[in-house]
């Protein structure tokens, strides 16, 4: 991506310096509560990496939400007002598909909260990216973001917001995700599965 459409899509959306990226309809079983309790605790400064520094710790962490609206935002921005963290979260609906992967190129992590998935494309298209990705056990994300990404209780909040800012203060750790993810990533490049394909078809031959 050009560095200008980078720029543009920032000024455009008038994007955080620093954000969580969620991407995804915002239903009920795509669970962004979970990610909201998360920031919820950070923000308190309540989470499990005691090993970070002070200042790391107090740091806020912002979110940046996109994707279709249904009544479910109504709960979480109600959540939001009530922790009195409603700054924190930003959401986008229609954001442009040209758009789209300039928020992944700013994210400093992704976070997909679902409970239920038939595959989880955006974790893919995160790791894709250059992004640290976190996930929820239950379903298949783990087949989406690869063994490199972090998956936790799509109920835990408390293990969200540890792996939230382990993923963006660990830069030993980031760096290790971001590696690791772009080479997961390739088994589902266009070239590999038409490899794959291929070989199905050879073996069904035999």
């Amino acid at each position: 991506i050009a560095q200008e459409k980078l720029e543009e899509v920032r000024e455009k959306y008038s994007l955080p310096e620093e954000f969580v990226l969620y991407v995804g309809s915002i239903e009920e079983r795509k669970n962004l509560l979970l990610l909201a309790k998360a920031i919820a605790l950070l923000a308190k400064g309540e989470c499990r990496a005691e090993c970070l520094a002070e200042n790391q710790r107090k740091k806020e962490i912002q979110v940046v939400a996109v994707g279709r609206h249904t009544p479910y935002v109504e709960e979480i921005q109600s959540f939001l007002k009530e922790q009195g963290i409603e700054h924190l979260f930003h959401f986008y609906h229609q954001v442009p598909y040209a758009d789209l992967p300039s928020f992944y190129k700013w994210a400093s992590t992704f976070a997909y909260p679902s409970r239920i998935e038939g595959f989880g494309i955006p974790l893919l298209e995160a790791i894709s990216s250059g992004v640290p990705a976190i996930g929820c056990t239950g379903s298949c994300l783990e087949e989406a973001g690869g063994p490199n990404s972090i998956y936790v209780n799509p109920d835990d909040a408390k293990g969200m917001a540890d792996a939230i800012l382990r993923t963006c203060t660990d830069e030993p750790l980031r760096q290790h995700m971001i590696s690791e993810g772009k080479k997961y990533a390739l088994n589902f490049s266009d070239e590999k599965l038409s490899h794959d394909l291929m070989k199905v078809y050879e073996n069904l031959s035999e």
